[in-house]
């Protein structure tokens, strides 16, 4: 609401751009995903007519997360890229490093490996070289995928708990939840069914924005152990 009053009152180009983008942010979970879309869009517009480059590279991050839809991850990974170029025209390092995190984001989704290890090389000797903690945890969040592609279990469990932990020191909180992740697309992998927190799961089903996603590997791990009518069930939920 702040934020809508704000932007009743202010004219600054790339003052507004800033506030459309962070409430285009703070709709992306709103039930109604076009005004996200919308004032992303427009927060790209006013910065663009501001030809402030600051403001370009914070517009592009609040629209690439308005995108963040698996139909639209072209145009994130194009996003991206501009926000990068937004970033180094303005000197700003750590706008940078955010718009990297995101192509390597974009990339895995893609499935692009060879770029995408390559982006992610680049990205962890930014984070390195500017000692933001923020960032670091995210190399070993990586380095557990990787592993956990490669069948490396053992490096999984250790460079999770080692992001996870990362994480929590540098007060991030998706840290705990994206190291989960890989843990759990880990004991999918080996069938180990018995050892999931299907609780977990449930909660996330029933209290997350996020809860479609969860539902998807909850239908999994119900095939795994059988439940193949619980499983159907859920598959048919998952797709409406």
């Amino acid at each position: 609401a702040r934020l809508e009053e704000a932007l009743e009152r202010v004219e600054d180009r790339a003052l507004r751009s800033r506030l459309q983008a962070r409430l285009a942010v703070e709709l992306y979970y709103a039930a109604d995903r076009t005004r996200s879309d919308t004032h992303s869009h427009d927060a790209v517009a006013s910065a663009r007519v501001s030809a402030d480059p600051s403001a370009l590279a914070s517009a592009l991050s609040a629209r690439h997360v308005a995108l963040w839809r698996p139909d639209r991850v072209h145009e994130r990974l194009a996003v991206a890229q501009e926000m990068i170029a937004a970033a180094a025209a303005a000197g700003d390092r750590h706008a940078e490093l955010q718009g990297r995190n995101w192509r390597v984001t974009d990339l895995f989704e893609l499935g692009e490996m060879t770029a995408w290890r390559e982006e992610a090389a680049r990205r962890t000797r930014l984070a390195e070289e500017l000692r933001l903690a923020s960032f670091q945890w995210y190399t070993p969040l990586w380095e557990a995928t990787e592993a956990m592609l490669a069948g490396r279990y053992e490096d999984v469990e250790r460079l999770s708990a080692e992001a996870e932990q990362a994480g929590v020191r540098a007060g991030d909180r998706n840290s705990g939840v994206l190291a989960g992740i890989v843990r759990f697309c880990a004991q999918l992998e080996r069938e180990a069914f018995n050892e999931m927190d299907v609780a977990f799961v449930k909660n996330k089903i029933a209290n997350s924005p996020a809860g479609i996603a969860y539902r998807g590997g909850y239908t999994w791990i119900l095939a795994g152990l059988g439940e193949t009518e619980r499983a159907r069930a859920e598959l048919h939920a998952t797709m409406k």
